[in-house]
């Protein structure tokens, strides 16, 4: 299961959502995707870097292309 936790600048609680496609952040927003088994056992979980315009940049899995 993939899901994504993202947190708002000047807040210490992680907001859980399914998708994050074709939503704005303000800046300073910590976004990550999380893959988990059927247990809720955490298997890989990766930083999404946010573009100046507010929207995460969810082209592949590798951050040195940004």
């Amino acid at each position: 299961m993939r899901y994504y936790e993202y947190k708002l600048p000047g807040s210490d609680e992680w907001i859980i959502t399914s998708a994050i496609r074709g939503k704005r952040f303000p800046k300073g927003t910590k976004i990550r995707a999380v893959i988990t088994d059927r247990d809720g056992t955490i298997l890989d979980a990766w930083e999404i870097p946010v573009a100046e315009n507010g929207k995460p940049k969810l082209r592949g899995r590798s951050l040195n292309q940004y």
